[in-house]
């Protein structure tokens, strides 16, 4: 079988995904790929449109580089280059080594942000916030806002990125069944699954954390500094 979306689907569907299915067989397996690849392609236009953005932003803040048509471009044809070196390399190495840099980078620049910023503002935040996730989960997965005045938060914020990440379902399904080939079900759910999650819980915690304590306790006011920098760079900004 080969790892495809279709292929992934014969079971359900009943039908064969190699090379020796009937012909009409044949198209509809090719309609199930090409809106793979068409709703994948959507996603990764939003997520590159929008870190292209806020490098360009981070080059202007940083080194006075103006952010022009060029300059986009040559930021991502560095990204394209990198990934596309990356995955043809294998999953075991440029993927596995990237994947793995990433990793310590994120937990370096967290633990700095914990050890040298309002440690105790974050932990009492993290406790709070994580009861309040938890208590409101269900209203915040069916929050539309339909009201005059909601100046359609849940849509362009919720569901915008609900949808984006939606995209990449169908080939992350595809990438966890080789990441979890020749594990138990256990180590996959743990290390696949939970893991992440967690570190999600306290990642989120410790840079929102040192956000609203600028700006609750220290008069930090983010509104003006996000205003000339726009949404792009206020991340930035913050850190």
């Amino acid at each position: 079988m080969p790892i495809t979306i279709c292929g992934s689907l014969q079971c359900q569907l009943r039908f064969r995904a190699d090379a020796g299915r009937p012909g009409d067989q044949r198209k509809f397996a090719g309609i199930i790929d090409t809106l793979t690849v068409f709703a994948i392609t959507g996603g990764v236009a939003g997520s590159l449109g929008y870190g292209l953005l806020q490098l360009g932003s981070g080059l202007n803040m940083v080194f006075g580089i103006s952010p022009s048509a060029i300059v986009y471009s040559l930021i991502a044809l560095s990204i394209v280059v990198g990934y596309t070196i990356s995955s043809t390399s294998g999953l075991k190495r440029g993927i596995a080594w990237l994947s793995d840099k990433n990793t310590w980078i994120f937990i370096v620049l967290m633990v700095f942000v914990l050890l040298f910023g309002p440690t105790a503002y974050i932990f009492n935040l993290f406790t709070q916030s994580t009861g309040s996730y938890f208590a409101n989960f269900l209203e915040g997965m069916t929050f539309t806002a339909p009201f005059p005045d909601s100046e359609l938060w849940p849509q362009w914020w919720d569901m915008y990125w609900w949808v984006d990440w939606l995209s990449f379902g169908p080939i992350v399904g595809l990438f966890c069944v080789r990441l979890g080939y020749g594990r138990t079900i256990r180590q996959f759910v743990i290390v696949n699954w939970l893991l992440p999650a967690v570190f999600a819980f306290f990642w989120f915690s410790v840079f929102g954390g040192i956000v609203l304590h600028a700006q609750l306790f220290e008069g930090i006011r983010h509104f003006q500094r996000l205003s000339p920098a726009g949404r792009r760079g206020a991340d930035l900004l913050r850190l």
